[in-house]
């Protein structure tokens, strides 16, 4: 079942809950990302500084810490703990001569950290704001179910493989994505989980984590800009305005987080540039940005003009530049280049398999082919920028009409789409015919929209100030990284998410314009702009089904949640229960259900078996326990197995629909399973039809089920078999049949009398052997 990796005896033992080994690596690795703040000559430097570099390093630490042991064969709690455990170990003892600063910058971070919180100023209030909704926020998405799609098809699953494994390899797998994707964020939320026995709370602090480097990045950012030390607050606060970075503080997505890590990166980068310093550490952090996310190569030509705009104004000396790449090249090699390396040995291209990577990026046959997807995709992002859920209230209409009017601009379909979808049906389904926000398809939204304009307008006003020509510098990069993500993507409404990246910049860019006006006009432009964040963040965080209350309170709101959640609780019923899994299904399955269940089941990814192999018997021959494929794989030629099959809607094609087989044991018999339950209605009648696969030549037994008041008539058919009667009100009847033996038999049930407008309706269920 692959390997387990190293596990240090007390560790792994009773003794020591799991609780107690991540609270040890909680401060073990807290300890250690201090030390590398001090060791990088941060000590003593801006609060913000500070507290941001602490962060980053935390982070850098959790993550270069998962890439080691997922290389090595040590994944997993007592691991981590180890690693950290080791680095701090170094690093005190590097350090061990400034002992006495490095404490006492720690005593004075922490007591500047708590005056700005405790005063009463302009600036503590707006922080105390901002920092009572990220705690709100951290509380939601601790408690919050992972209930994107993404997340129970890929990232969890991985999480829950490589756990098992103790390491990282290439997965035997339908879904490339578990292969091929960055990793750094998934190590953040096995980290997290690894104080819990089972299930996957609470990964989704990992998008919080990153939002909180997003938040800071983007007050340091606007203080770079010139703003005062409230604006660059409340330009961060801004940031909950943008439909799209708000639901991910508590969606199971990754763009946040490889968001604020960047910009943590970027922002600790360029405050140590002006110094005319170099920073190691924001080096190390665009390494880790790009371990997080393969977007990060969407951003890299306005990186590359962001950089060098400012080497060219901040000139630095050839040592300082020497110690950033030095990180950054480290930083790639560490959190990126064992990815890299394994997607090269996979499938011979760094990024992934190229068929995957070509359904995301396309050209175009000529110039004017590309100059074409460019308009049609910059059309649709615009539209999508209106789509009408991601607007405060009073918006939302106006959203509706530009979306609509603009829908007409774009072709019903065409070769720039993402695996062919149709362009306009689908921003149809996307933005016009939603009631409620969607994480994967909300957006900026107008107000920064209008913000972001009136801010670039305002800096190129200002060009002659330095400030001005900073922010029109930052506004132009969020401009070419707009330009070049629609060129380089195949449109999908999904990808809105992406540009995420880029939201401190945005932010900072509105916030300057807006401190441009004068006296009551600034007033009242932001009290308008907060009071559409403030809107916009209560509304996605409380009504988007992937994510915020919604995914804590009702995460069945998810219709992939809510199959995976069955999924579990039938795959626990799977006897005997210490039975293995071994799991052959398609693309996008949320095969997350299977584990880090209670039972502590082994799992295993198999491929899905193609048509040389005849049955399931043969499948499962060899295999010690369950093999949970769809049910159509083998539907009528299973051989002689023991097999269950759990249902969505009664359709066995329906890709929430799944199957198991195993080996029978000694003297055991297959028993009957039902394939396929589906209902319709005729005249003054209810039909039911199932798919029933029988083994022998007994008796099938039926139960019909009549909750109604009144009698209920039934006809029963079956081939070569009919069977009329009544079922009693409130009660049940069994029928016993004969079905033809070794075949998948359809069997009708017509409700004759029972209206189909009136529940409770009769229903008819398989009895198991010996089942009364």
């Amino acid at each position: 079942m692959g390997a387990t990796g190293p596990m240090i005896p007390p560790l792994a033992s009773a003794a020591f809950p799991r609780a107690f080994v991540f609270a040890a690596d909680v401060a073990a690795s807290s300890s250690a990302a201090w030390l590398v703040v001090c060791g990088c000559g941060l000590r003593g430097r801006g609060l913000l500084e500070v507290s941001l570099a602490w962060w980053l390093s935390l982070v850098a630490l959790v993550g270069g810490a998962g890439v080691v042991l997922g290389e090595s064969g040590g994944l997993g709690p007592a691991g981590f703990l180890c690693v950290h455990a080791a680095v701090l170990l170094v690093l005190a003892a590097a350090r061990w001569r400034s002992r006495s600063p490095d404490l006492r910058a720690l005593a004075g971070t922490l007591a500047a950290g708590r005056r700005l919180l405790n005063g009463r100023g302009p600036e503590s209030v707006a922080t105390l704001c901002v920092f009572l909704a990220v705690a709100a926020l951290s509380v939601v998405a601790a408690w919050s179910q992972p209930a994107t799609a993404d997340a129970l098809s890929y990232h969890l699953p991985r999480i829950g493989q490589w756990l098992l494994d103790g390491r990282i390899t290439v997965l035997a797998t339908a879904d490339a994505r578990m292969n091929y994707t960055a990793v750094v964020p998934d190590l953040v939320m096995a980290w997290l989980i690894g104080g819990f026995g089972a299930g996957f709370r609470p990964s989704d602090l990992a998008q919080v984590m990153g939002g909180i480097m997003a938040l800071g990045a983007t007050v340091g950012l606007a203080r770079q800009a010139g703003l005062g030390r409230c604006a660059a607050v409340l330009a961060a606060a801004l940031l909950f305005g943008m439909a799209n970075v708000a639901v991910q503080f508590t969606a199971s997505q990754t763009d946040l987080f490889t968001a604020g890590v960047f910009a943590a990166a970027f922002y600790l980068w360029y405050s140590s540039l002006r110094r005319g310093e170099g920073s190691a550490l924001g080096g190390a952090g665009a390494g880790l940005a790009l371990g997080a996310k393969g977007t990060m190569f969407y951003l890299a030509p306005s990186v590359a003009l962001w950089v060098a705009l400012a080497a060219w104004r901040h000139r630095a000396p050839r040592a300082a530049w020497l110690g950033t790449l030095t990180g950054a090249a480290l930083g790639v090699a560490l959190f990126a280049g064992p990815g890299f390396a394994r997607n090269w040995r996979a499938y011979g291209d760094v990024l992934g398999p190229k068929e995957w990577v070509s359904m995301h990026h396309q050209g175009a046959p000529s110039a004017l082919g590309l100059l074409q997807k460019l308009d049609w995709n910059l059309t649709t992002s615009l539209a999508q920028a209106f789509e009408p859920q991601s607007q405060p209230l009073g918006l939302r209409t106006l959203g509706r009409t530009v979306v609509a009017a603009l829908e007409k601009a774009v072709p019903e379909s065409d070769p720039y789409t993402y695996v062919g979808m149709g362009r306009r049906e689908r921003m149809q389904n996307a933005f016009l015919h939603r009631t409620q926000p969607d994480a994967d398809y909300v957006s900026f939204g107008i107000v920064t929209l209008v913000l972001f304009l009136a801010g670039t307008a305002a800096a190129l006003a200002a060009w002659r100030r330095p400030e001005g020509r900073t922010v029109a510098s930052w506004a132009a990069g969020v401009a070419v990284f707009l330009v070049f993500f629609n060129v380089m993507q195949q449109w999908h409404p999904y990808g809105f998410r992406y540009l995420v990246l880029a939201a401190p910049w945005v932010a900072v860019v509105c916030a300057w314009g807006i401190e441009r006006l004068r006296g009551a006009l600034r007033a009242c432009a932001w009290a308008l702009a907060l009071a559409a964040a403030a809107n916009v963040g209560w509304r996605v965080t409380t009504q988007a089904y992937q994510s915020g209350l919604r995914a804590a309170l009702e995460p069945e709101q998810s219709l992939t949640f809510f199959a995976s959640s069955r999924w579990a609780v039938w795959s626990a019923g799977l006897g005997p229960g210490a039975a293995p899994l071994s799991l052959s299904l398609p693309y996008g399955s949320a095969v997350a259900a299977f584990y880090r269940q209670p039972l502590g089941r082994a799992v295993r990814l198999r491929a899905i078996p193609g048509r040389e192999v005849g049955s399931a018997e043969e499948f499962v021959r060899g295999e010690p326990g369950w093999a949970v494929v769809s049910p159509t794989l083998f539907l009528g030629r299973e051989g002689r197995v023991a097999a269950s099959v759990w249902l969505f809607n009664g359709d066995p094609a329906s890709p929430f629909s799944v199957a198991a087989y195993r080996r029978l044991g000694p003297g055991e018999e297959p028993r009957p399973v039902v394939y396929g339950d589906s209902r319709g209605e005729g005249p003054g009648a209810i039909e039911r039809r199932l798919l029933v696969k029988t083994w022998g030549a007994e008796p099938v037994r039926f139960r019909l089920a009549n909750p109604r008041p009144g009698a209920a008539a039934y006809r029963l058919l079956t081939p070569g078999y009919e069977a009329t009667g009544e079922v009693p009100a409130g009660g049940a009847r069994t029928v016993e049949v004969a079905l033809p033996a070794g075949r998948v038999s359809e069997v009708e049930v017509f409700f004759e009398g029972a209206g189909a407008s009136a529940p409770p309706e009769p229903g008819i269920e398989l009895l198991a052997p010996g089942e009364p």
